[in-house]
Order: structure tokens, then sequence, then C-alpha cells
């Protein structure tokens, strides 16, 4: 009869834990969205125009490509620049090819900073942009960076984005509110 009792309970607890886990699932439409910080890589996304859907600020949204990654189109200082949105970046970090289309000319000693990347310490030198210019949304006098080598597509990084009121990832989109 113990033995029954103590089983019961058991079971009761039991049933009790998995109704509060899957009561916690079942409620997370009631969070608001959690801003993702995750470095992104891949192919082209789509961004759309602003709207004023957050409390009557300025938004943007850049739809995620196939691979779940953000590129985005931006005018740099009136020059086209694709960017990856990386949040792991501490910096607007130009490759070097996008830097000469800008009409930056560096020379060695201009590579004064170090950045230690997974695939080891890469220089770069510093700079500062006048405008980065996506849609509506402009921010000026943006530190950045150049980097010596090759890196396949400029980053989008912090120096950026902690200009913003805010950033988040929502689903399949990266929102940026100014």
């Amino acid at each position: 009869m113990m033995f029954g009792n103590l089983l019961r309970c058991l079971l009761v607890i039991g049933v009790l834990l998995i109704g509060v886990h899957h009561f916690e699932d079942g409620a997370s439409w009631l969070r608001r969205p959690e801003t993702v910080v995750a470095t992104t890589a891949g192919r082209a996304a789509s961004a759309g125009p602003a709207s004023d859907d957050f409390g009557g600020g300025r938004t943007l949204r850049i739809r995620a490509d196939r691979s779940g990654h953000f590129l985005l189109d931006a005018d740099v200082d009136g020059t086209t620049v694709r960017f990856l949105v990386d949040t792991g970046a501490s910096d607007v970090v130009l490759t070097p090819e996008d830097g000469e289309r800008l009409g930056l000319r560096l020379r060695d000693r201009d590579f004064t900073l170090n950045y230690r990347t997974a695939g080891g310490v890469v220089r770069a030198a510093p700079i500062e942009l006048r405008a980065i210019r996506i849609g509506t949304l402009t921010v000026r006098d943006v530190p950045a960076a150049i980097n010596s080598q090759s890196i396949g597509v400029s980053l989008l990084g912090i120096s950026f984005l902690k200009r913003l009121d805010g950033y988040a990832v929502e689903r399949d989109s990266l929102v940026l509110r100014w």
C-alpha cells in the first residue's frame, strides 16, 4: 500500500513537471523577441522599406538568406558596399577591395590594428567613414577598419550597430531600430 502511494506521488510529480515544461514552450509567444548575438555569414538577403511598427521609432527589416545570414547593400560615402551583418565583429571592417573602391590607398605602415579572429591575428588600418546609409537609415562618422587581407565581404559590426536604438533577430529577419 505504501509503495502504491509512493508510485502515485511520483507519477503526479512527473505529470506536473511535463506540464510545466510544455506550458513554458507553449507560452513563448508571450515573450518579447530575444536579441540574438551571433556571427553571421552567407549570401544576399533583401531589405524591406523602413516602417513605424515599434512605438513610433523607425525600423528596417532585413530578411535572412537561405542559410539564415544577413547581407545588405549600403551606401558608404557615395559607393555601394555589400555588407555581412556580423555582431561578432567589433568594428565595421572593409575588404581591401572595398577600401580601394572608396578611393582609400593605404601603405603597409597604415595597418596598425591587430584583430584576433578564428583564422588567427589579422592586421587592419583604422579609418572613419563619413556616412553609412541603408535605405532611410544613416549613421555618420563611423569608426571602421580596412583589412589587410581579403575576407570576401565587408563586415557591418558593432561600431555601426551600437549607434542604433537596437537590433534584434526576429524569426527570419534582422530588425534595425533607430
